[in-house]
């Protein structure tokens, strides 16, 4: 049920595995939408500070980096696609058991290391989305790219992967502040080609590719 943007809470226990006690939200998607909403009005009208974003964004389980760009953030679009991936990644939306079945078998196609219970296992993943996309929605954040960089006339119409790379942390490819450890990424594109010439171009370290 809802009240106001509230949606109702129960705690569950599991007493056909290990006996601990979950809390269950019951909603639809309508009411996820207009909790959503409601954050995002209250920000954008002064009804919700910059940090009450942020301990929201922290209890889905962001890092800080990602709490604090995600409270700053005012486009409405990227609003959106942020808050859903946070929620995606914490569990509170969930496909479908079968499509959750299909979807494992296919991931596990492709070989990525899914132990996460070993440091050296964990993998990044990369979306590069140029395609129908360079026609109309991203043409502004490319034009606004290479701009900052002196063109006024784009070389290209899309931002380079290299742009991609640097959102890493430097301490993300460092072991103990000296030694360069290798990154499994998996790179999802739309322009294949074109992006690994792009890598081709990266200089290389201890023989993989430098971000």
């Amino acid at each position: 049920p809802k009240v106001g943007y509230r949606v109702a809470n129960f705690h569950c226990q599991d007493s056909n595995r290990d006996g601990k006690t979950t809390k269950v939200y019951v909603t639809a998607a309508y009411n996820v939408r207009f909790r959503l909403q409601f954050i995002h009005d209250g920000l954008k009208q002064g009804g919700i500070s910059r940090e009450q974003i942020l301990l929201w964004a922290l209890s889905l389980g962001s890092s800080i980096e990602e709490a604090e760009l995600f409270s700053n953030i005012t486009n409405t679009q990227d609003f959106w696609n942020f808050a859903m991936a946070l929620m995606n990644r914490s569990g509170i939306l969930k496909l479908q058991p079968w499509i959750a079945r299909d979807i494992e078998n296919h991931i596990k196609t492709f070989r990525l290391p899914f132990n996460y219970d070993q440091t050296d296992s964990d993998f990044d993943a990369i979306h590069i989305r140029r395609g129908d996309k360079l026609l109309d929605e991203s043409k502004k954040e490319v034009n606004k790219y290479w701009k900052s960089r002196g063109y006024n006339h784009p070389p290209v119409n899309y931002i380079p992967f290299e742009h991609y790379l640097r959102y890493y942390v430097k301490d993300d490819c460092v072991s103990r502040g000296v030694k360069t450890i290798n990154r499994d990424v998996y790179l999802a594109t739309d322009d294949p080609i074109i992006v690994k010439e792009e890598i081709a171009t990266l200089i290389k370290v201890n023989g993989t590719r430098d971000g």
